[in-house]
């Protein structure tokens, strides 16, 4: 795996970990994300950790600031291979915890956006979940930026902008056709 160096036998160890551990469905209450998305093992914070500062290093190696590092983090996890859960796994409904997802290297909608808002959080953003559940969808959101626009959810004082996760090209912002108008509820982290 790329930010760590991390044997065949580390990585299914590591993999097998996350596998085990129980799995919340991604509905009713959602108080229980940040403690679900924090819970990681001493093996599963070094790889987090090691890629947000490579994704650290290389946005200001390349003059990435500001709110394109936003940009430069979701597009990274877009890059990610969509892929249900009724595929993937045994289950229709299996929200991977952010390490999972990191690698496996693929997900669905909750799994990136999961792993978005994390990695956004760690890097000092403001970020959260935006989760739609009539139309059965999670994205990510980053808290707005001076230059920051497009459609946005208010929480409080914060405003907190739209990421698609679940394919490239998708800039802040940017709210599917399909998902226009749908009620959402949002999880500040």
């Amino acid at each position: 795996f790329g930010p760590v160096n991390l044997t065949e036998y580390e990585y299914q160890t590591i993999l097998n970990y996350y596998r085990s551990k129980p799995h919340p469905r991604l509905t009713g209450n959602y108080s229980y994300l940040s403690t679900y998305m924090y819970s990681y093992d001493k093996d599963g914070e070094e790889i987090l950790y090691t890629l947000v500062d490579r994704l650290r290093e290389y946005a200001e190696e390349e003059g990435i600031t500001g709110d394109r590092v936003a940009d430069f983090v979701v597009s990274f996890v877009q890059a990610f291979p969509y892929i249900s859960d009724s595929v993937s796994t045994p289950f229709d409904d299996y929200t991977r915890y952010p390490i999972e997802t990191l690698l496996e290297k693929e997900g669905d909608c909750e799994d990136t956006a999961l792993l978005t808002a994390v990695l956004l959080k760690e890097l000092g953003y403001g970020s959260a979940m935006i989760i739609m559940p009539e139309e059965g969808h999670a994205a990510a959101g980053v808290l707005g930026g001076e230059f920051m626009l497009g459609t946005y959810y208010q929480v409080g004082n914060k405003k907190y902008f739209y990421l698609e996760t679940t394919n490239t090209g998708w800039p802040i912002g940017v709210v599917p056709d399909d998902l226009m108008g749908a009620k959402a509820i949002v999880v500040p982290l």
